[in-house]
């Protein structure tokens, strides 16, 4: 993805495609991202998403919620190899 100007964070999230369910998430601050080796099932469908932050998220948690509503957004797919 390409940074935004200001964020000083991005909570990069992977969601199973099928059961749309949470498979990897956590803050970087700038691309690129790596997800963690085991995040994903050979053969699975996934989507991933990016939500640019003005704070700094270094070494922070996941929220257990949050929202992402200024612009819209669509997410990248793939099937894990």
């Amino acid at each position: 993805w390409t940074p935004v100007e200001g964020a000083r964070a991005y909570l990069v999230s992977a969601w199973d495609g099928v059961l749309g369910t949470p498979a990897a998430s956590f803050w970087v601050p700038s691309p690129p991202a790596q997800f963690p080796d085991g995040s994903f099932a050979p053969g699975g469908s996934y989507d991933v998403y990016v939500a640019a932050s003005d704070a700094d998220m270094s070494g922070a948690t996941v929220p257990g919620e949050f929202a992402v509503s200024e612009y819209p957004y669509l997410p990248a797919s793939f099937v894990a190899e």
